[in-house]
């Protein structure tokens, strides 16, 4: 799987405060924008959104970090992780779901 190319294009401006994520999608990668500190959910509901994947509720999703772990507690906020500016998180269906 290739890397996703965060160059310029879709990277907020610096000075409005913004901050992004991206989260790989059933392997599309998508680039989150967020203000503040959201939950988890919020960030995945935000990939679920802008990646069109609205056929399944989110509980039938997995959320895993950079290395694999899988993120159990969608109300962490997203700077408790303390991820690298170029981490990615993964976003994909359960097993045994949709298939």
């Amino acid at each position: 799987m290739a890397k996703f190319d965060q160059s310029d294009r879709g990277k907020p401006p610096a000075d409005k405060g913004e901050s992004l994520v991206v989260v790989v999608v059933n392997g599309a990668a998508t680039v989150v924008t967020f203000r503040g500190n959201p939950t988890l959910l919020e960030i995945a509901g935000r990939a679920l959104e802008q990646t069109q994947n609205s056929g399944q509720p989110i509980e039938n999703w997995e959320l895993r970090a950079p290395d694999g772990t899988p993120l159990t507690d969608l109300s962490l906020h997203i700077k408790k992780l303390e991820l690298a500016d170029d981490a990615q998180l993964f976003l994909n269906l359960r097993a045994g779901i949709g298939g």
